[in-house]
């Protein structure tokens, strides 16, 4: 929760901090969004297998948080969009680090029947944390009068705290003794087909799964002001917060596959409804539907990877499917402003829902009768 109140401090002010403080166009936007996630995505994979390889899960959690809470603060420092650049690059490279283990983590401790709500109740907690985060830099920026360079150091309060309370607080269970199979790449090709399949739906998914850096253009491009935009992103973290807590619930009693078309049906409503809604009312309002989408879908999306890998794989399935989402964020970005600035608005997020329903079709050859089947 408090690494999402250090990152959820910066975000809402970082496209404006881009395009207008440093002058950066769409393009350098999304080159920054989209390359910050592969290489976050890149490093999943990394961890997943180095995870299962050594079977250690809190070390490169706590390492990824430090590294992360020392990127964000250094933005103080940025005169150039390059700069910017690099310390999201770093950013992520620590998210990378500490996300297959972490989540891993968490399927270890909970039996499989209860991993919906568990997943559920993490992203929640993740979501509250990104509540705080926006009012902070929203109370910051109105009753204080502090700079945007302000509200970048102070995000490395939070951030300490996230490293201190993982390190002191979180136990590990026994670990096993690391495995005698080799520490490859190729490990991945020991996952079930079905895993495989599961794996090309998000994928398809994800290719118009654009930054949310955009929703924050367009409502601002609508007449919404940067510290109303703040307040937006901590009710649209509200709306996360409770539906993730159903979510889950609702993953474990109705099938995660189920769970998962409902949060990419909402996904692609709302993303039709901000590519041609007029008003700001409508976009405000398919803004927070948008957060509906990611309480519906990111439980269940979690706990069938946990169930499609043996238990001896299951933080390389965690880098496999983080590493495949985070890897398309860089084509889907770039797609997605350049169709923006060649052709508008509706055609950018018209091709996110299309996206979306492409994956949604390639999700229904995912057969539950065979999870965790190797075959």
């Amino acid at each position: 929760m408090l690494a999402d109140v250090a990152s959820e401090m910066i975000y809402p002010i970082l496209p404006s901090f881009v395009t207008r403080t440093l002058r950066a166009g769409r393009g350098a936007l999304g080159l920054i969004e989209g390359g910050a996630d592969a290489v976050a995505s890149l490093t999943k994979i990394a961890s997943g297998l180095w995870t299962d390889h050594y079977q250690r899960r809190k070390a490169p959690t706590v390492a990824g948080y430090a590294l992360s809470g020392i990127a964000k603060p250094l933005l103080f420092l940025a005169a150039a969009w390059p700069t910017v650049l690099i310390l999201r690059l770093i950013d992520r490279l620590g998210k990378g680090v500490r996300t297959s283990p972490r989540d891993a983590l968490i399927a270890d401790v909970t039996p499989p029947e209860g991993r919906g709500m568990a997943y559920g109740v993490h992203r929640s907690m993740d979501h509250l944390g990104a509540v705080i985060g926006p009012i902070a830099c929203w109370a910051l920026l109105t009753h204080v009068g502090a700079s945007v360079g302000t509200i970048l150091l102070l995000s490395a309060i939070p951030a300490l705290g996230a490293v201190l309370t993982v390190a002191w607080f979180v136990k590990e269970p026994a670990t096993k003794r690391p495995s005698t199979q080799p520490f490859h790449l190729s490990n991945v090709g020991r996952l079930s087909p079905n895993f495989r399949r599961f794996l090309l739906a998000v994928t398809l998914f994800a290719l118009g799964n654009s930054s949310d850096i955009f929703l924050f253009q367009r409502l601002e491009e609508s007449g919404v002001a940067v510290d109303s935009i703040a307040l937006l992103w901590a009710l649209h973290h509200v709306v996360k917060s409770a539906v993730s807590l159903l979510g889950g619930g609702a993953a474990d009693r109705f099938g995660c596959k189920q769970m998962i078309l409902a949060g990419w049906t909402v996904y692609a409503v709302a993303y039709l409804g901000m590519g041609w809604g007029k008003s700001e009312g409508v976009l405000i309002g398919m803004f927070l539907l948008y957060g509906a989408f990611h309480g519906l879908s990111e439980p269940a999306e979690k706990s069938l990877v946990s169930q499609l890998a043996p238990s001896d794989l299951r933080g390389t399935a965690f880098g496999a499917f983080h590493g495949a989402v985070g890897l398309a964020a860089l084509p889907a970005s770039l797609t997605f402003g350049l169709l923006w600035q060649a052709w508008g608005v509706e055609v950018a997020f018209g091709f996110g829902a299309g996206m979306a329903a492409l994956g949604a079709l390639t999700l229904m050859a995912v057969r539950p009768g065979l999870l965790g089947e190797g075959a």
